[in-house]
């Protein structure tokens, strides 16, 4: 048995960026503080394809030393990492840089992580391993384009 064969009704166009965002590029500045190389590679890939310039620091000194050069929107920061904590981090950037947006990353699950105290309801969360899509997701979430502009 075989199905009918079915014609397009209108020609394919571009498919929609992933996660969901439908306007033009994305824009702005995100620094991304995560110990493991390879989670840091890939979310300054994908970042960076989308639009928007992207810092990278493998602690929280180092992002803490970015964050007094150069101004930024967004932090993305590892919950759990040697030294300082993301909470840690997010505290003393947000000292020198009011007003930026913190996504906080971790494999832990966000349950225990809320459930601890680490964050508070409300507070911006990507469970670790996560896709592209789902890392556009929340920053888009995370982060209104008009902050940006």
């Amino acid at each position: 048995m075989s199905l009918p064969r079915v014609e397009s009704q209108a020609p394919a166009g571009p498919e929609p960026p992933p996660g969901g965002w439908t306007g033009g590029i994305r824009t702005g500045t995100v620094l991304v503080v995560e110990d493991d190389s390879g989670v840091r590679r890939f979310a300054s890939r994908v970042l960076g394809a989308a639009g928007y310039a992207v810092l990278t620091a493998p602690d929280g000194a180092a992002a803490i030393e970015i964050a007094k050069a150069v101004h930024v929107q967004m932090l993305l920061t590892d919950m759990v990492m040697p030294g300082l904590s993301g909470r840690d981090v997010a505290a003393r950037i947000t000292a020198l840089q009011p007003g930026i947006r913190v996504l906080y990353m971790s494999g832990h699950t966000e349950k225990g992580i809320v459930h601890d105290g680490v964050l508070v309801p409300g507070v911006h969360f990507l469970a670790k391993p996560f896709t592209a899509e789902a890392l556009l997701a929340a920053v888009d979430a995370a982060v209104p384009q008009a902050i940006f502009e």
